[in-house]
């Protein structure tokens, strides 16, 4: 939904893992969206 545009936002409330969320942010970056989390203004891998 996120990448057709008919979302702003989506929240994950439990823990996720940068093999959890990396397929789809790489996918939401490709049309010009962005992942962040409340404590840290963009998501990092390989920390």
């Amino acid at each position: 939904m996120l990448v057709q545009g008919k979302a702003n936002l989506y929240i994950w409330f439990n823990q996720a893992y940068e093999w959890d969320t990396f397929d789809g942010q790489a996918i939401l970056e490709g049309v010009g969206g962005i992942v962040c989390e409340l404590a840290c203004p963009v998501s990092r891998y390989g920390k």
